[in-house]
């Protein structure tokens, strides 16, 4: 059943993976006027907030296993 679910997941993924990696609104995308979001003026923000949010993540998980660590020892 997992596998099913995967294959479903991942394909519908896969079909509309053009409308999540253009950058435009949606009349702009059914014109195909979009432009790549690699290419758009947006991808540098973008980009700085993946690497915010895997810090952030980053942090949250050292301060989770520190604290493990801490209950585990009294």
């Amino acid at each position: 059943m997992l596998l099913v679910g995967s294959v479903v997941w991942f394909g519908l993924w896969g079909l509309t993976l053009d409308r999540y990696v253009a950058f435009g609104t949606f009349d702009q995308w059914l014109a195909g006027a979009t432009e790549p979001l690699a290419k758009s003026r947006v991808s540098t923000a973008i980009n700085v907030i993946g690497v915010l949010d895997a810090l952030g993540f980053a942090v949250l998980a050292v301060l989770l296993v520190r604290s493990s660590r801490r209950i585990r020892a009294t």
